[in-house]
């Protein structure tokens, strides 16, 4: 880093190394630069090449009006390279352009990287097999499902420091650091229960749920197909009630969508809502959240909504259908499953909020609402019958 120092007696300054060499002798003792009406210092007079390679390290910085970075001598650390990404990311989350849940998971993943492989350890000394045995060591206590967005996190750093300059050299971190196959992955889907209930758990559930705005919760999962994070931030404004009808963006994907609603779920909403009215106050940033815990919190936010998931997990033993792995989320699987009997799988994924990855969705300006009825019509029919 540029720095300065008390004037030395006086010297003979020298002569540049060669006619273009970029920096001048300072009467202070050092090479240096005046760039945009300021003068940069970097090593003594008895040191050119040194001084020039700080120069070419600190240039674009210092041209750019930049505070340059500072630069370890032996070469980039782990600790390092994880601050830098989280403090680029703490930007994106800041500006809305990413999730401060993702940027949890971020977060932990850099923890394991460091506590495996030490805060100090230099990043281009780590070797393949090296990460070979850390992706072994993950894969022995963790499922695939939950393995392979780790494993993606963690090839995320690496091509972070490479893309951004911090790395001179891209890690070669693929191969050791493979998401599991599809075919792992089907294997271990089916050695689990399905995420499916019945008709006659879901009207379980329902009669279970023990207060207004959770049994609303779970017609809308049902009706609607909304997971835990949508229940928990959606706001009372996306709901017409005299119309029937939710409009409310997907909280994953920001993807709009709009859902009928069943003369069920319209009364199971009113309901809630004078529970809500009726309730404690809500808590300072959970003014416009359509439901709110007995204290008045959010049930969860871009965080997590595990509020959610114990509140259902207590409903599902009660109800007397409680399996390990099924859960609050599983009532979206149920609402997809069934809703795609109908045959019309675009409306079943714009209820959902689903990215259709199709050339026809960058054409198809909207789905007509009869679909959309008849989708929800479908799975009221298999939930209530006739």
């Amino acid at each position: 880093m540029a720095t300065a120092t008390a004037t030395p007696k006086q010297r003979t300054k020298p002569t540049k190394p060669y006619a273009d060499f970029p920096l001048f002798p300072h009467a202070r003792g050092y090479w240096a630069k005046k760039i945009k009406g300021k003068v940069y210092y970097f090593d003594r007079w008895e040191n050119p090449d040194s001084a020039l390679q700080q120069y070419l390290d600190q240039r674009d910085d210092l041209y750019a009006g930049r505070k340059p970075r500072e630069r370890n001598p032996d070469g980039v650390t782990l600790r390092e390279l994880c601050n830098a990404l989280l403090t680029a990311k703490e930007q994106l989350v800041e500006s809305g352009e990413l999730t401060r849940r993702h940027f949890q998971d971020l977060h932990k993943t850099c923890e394991r990287l460091i506590n495996h492989f030490g805060k100090n350890r230099l990043v281009e000394d780590l070797r393949v097999d090296e990460l070979a045995e850390y992706r072994t060591k993950l894969s022995s206590g963790w499922a695939p499902t939950t393995l392979g967005p780790e494993l993606n996190r963690v090839r995320s750093v690496f091509n972070f420091g490479y893309k951004s300059g911090i790395l001179d050299k891209e890690v070669r971190a693929a191969s050791a650091l493979a998401s599991p196959s599809k075919k792992i992955l089907r294997a271990h889907r089916q050695s689990q229960p399905k995420k499916l209930f019945s008709a006659e758990q879901v009207q379980k559930l329902l009669n279970s749920a023990g207060d207004h705005q959770f049994k609303a919760m779970l017609h809308l999962a049902i009706n609607a197909g909304f997971g835990n994070r949508d229940c928990a931030t959606i706001t009372p404004e996306a709901f017409d009630l005299e119309s029937g009808w939710v409009q409310f963006p997907r909280t994953k994907t920001a993807i709009d969508r709009r859902c009928p609603l069943w003369p069920e779920t319209v009364e199971a909403m009113r309901q809630a809502f004078e529970a809500r009215a009726a309730g404690p106050k809500p808590a300072s940033g959970c003014e416009d959240r359509a439901f709110l815990t007995s204290v008045g919190n959010a049930w969860g936010g871009d965080m997590a909504c595990s509020a959610v998931s114990q509140k259902f997990r207590r409903v599902a033993k009660a109800a007397g259908c409680y399996t390990k792995g099924v859960s609050f989320y599983s009532l979206r699987h149920t609402f997809a499953t069934i809703g795609g009997d109908t045959g019309d799988q675009v409306a079943v994924r714009y209820l959902m909020g689903h990215v259709d990855p199709s050339i026809d969705a960058v054409y198809r300006e909207a789905v007509m609402d009869e679909r959309l009825e008849r989708v929800t019509s479908h799975v009221r029919q298999w939930l209530f019958g006739s």
